[in-house]
This record gives C-alpha cells, sequence and structure tokens, in this order.
C-alpha cells in the first residue's frame, strides 16, 4: 500500500512551477585591480527601470543550463562576444519567497569598452575590495500574507481576524559614491563574497 514512499526522494513542495533566471557577476580588471560591473536599468523598462542590477534574465526554453542564459543575457545588455568573456564559475543561487530561483554566475570581461543595449541606461564599476571591506548595513522587512477577500474566514479560528504568520527578509544595501545598491543584488553579492576572497 505504501511502496510509493518507500524509495521516494523527497523534493521541495510547489505552490507554482518554479521560475528560473540567471545572472553574472562581471568582473574588469583595471591596472590589475578587480572591479565588479553593475548596470541601471533603462528607466523606459516596465519593471524595475532605473534599479541597479548585474547583466541576467529569465531562462528561455532553448537555454541548456543557467550558465548559457547568464552568458546570453550578458553578450546581449553588454554588446559584447563570447571571445570577451572568460568564464569562472557558479555560486549559490537565490530562492525568493515568490518561486524565483535565481542562479548565478561569475566571469571576467575581457577588453570590455563599456558598450550596452537598449535595456541599459548606464553601467558603472565598483572596486571588489570595497565590498570585501565594508559590511552593507542591514534593514529588515517584513513579508505579510494578505489573503484573498473571497477567503472562507468563517472555517478558521478567529475567522477574519487569524493571525496570518509573518517572514521576516533581511535587504542589505551598499552605498558607493551616488550608487545604491540594495535587493536582490545585493542579497547575491553578500552570500557569495566569501568566495571571492
Amino acid at each position: 500500500m505504501f511502496k510509493k514512499i518507500e524509495n521516494y526522494q523527497p523534493k521541495r513542495i510547489y505552490q507554482e512551477k518554479e521560475k528560473r533566471c540567471a545572472i553574472l557577476i562581471p568582473i574588469v580588471i583595471q591596472d590589475s585591480i578587480p572591479y565588479l560591473l553593475f548596470e541601471i536599468r533603462s528607466h523606459r523598462l516596465k519593471k524595475q527601470p532605473g534599479e541597479i542590477c548585474f547583466p541576467g534574465g529569465k531562462m528561455e526554453e532553448n537555454d541548456t543550463s543557467s550558465k548559457e542564459t547568464a552568458l546570453r543575457e550578458t553578450k546581449e545588455e553588454l554588446l559584447i562576444q563570447d571571445k570577451n568573456i572568460h568564464y569562472i564559475g557558479a555560486l549559490d543561487y537565490y530562492l525568493s519567497h515568490n518561486n524565483l530561483r535565481v542562479d548565478v554566475h561569475v566571469a571576467q570581461l575581457i577588453d570590455y569598452q563599456n558598450t550596452y543595449n537598449e535595456e541599459v541606461d548606464s553601467v558603472f564599476t565598483v572596486p571588489l575590495q570595497f565590498f570585501l571591506e565594508n559590511e552593507p548595513e542591514i534593514y529588515t522587512n517584513i513579508i505579510q500574507t494578505i489573503p484573498d477577500p473571497s477567503f472562507p474566514f468563517d472555517y478558521i479560528p478567529n475567522g477574519q481576524n487569524y493571525k496570518f504568520s509573518k517572514g521576516i527578509s533581511d535587504t542589505p544595501v551598499y552605498r558607493y559614491n551616488n550608487y545604491f545598491i540594495w535587493g536582490l543584488t545585493a542579497r547575491i553579492l553578500y552570500h557569495n563574497l566569501k568566495y571571492f576572497k
């Protein structure tokens, strides 16, 4: 009766299909000093206009791996070719509260000339050493459940006064000159910095 359970390998329970995307942390060497390159998203974009990020995007059906996604998106956004990217490796991925998995890759850009497409307003670099020497500011945000108004409250204890649990999300923030690096970009960077030491 329970044969399906005996040798079952547990998987994560999903409320919906996991969404996958991949980013690339680009390293640029200037005068023998490693810098991280960031993009400022175009203000014309509908999603997160003007925000600071690493190159990357959604995995397409024909992408064979997240590495391919990260490299493809980087080449498209920074207008560079294969010869301009020296792939280094993958780092820890991030899974958000809304089922978004972000795979993280690292590569060195070779002879990069500050080019970018219409999805990007501008690019800038920050010395890697800045992140290794400076702890970010940490802000604690609360993630709260807001139930559907048609939810059958009559069937649960305390009805509409039910105390739905709240989640806590620590958000790191880096301030570098006039740049405010925060959110997913800062969180992924902060976690993975130990591999750059």
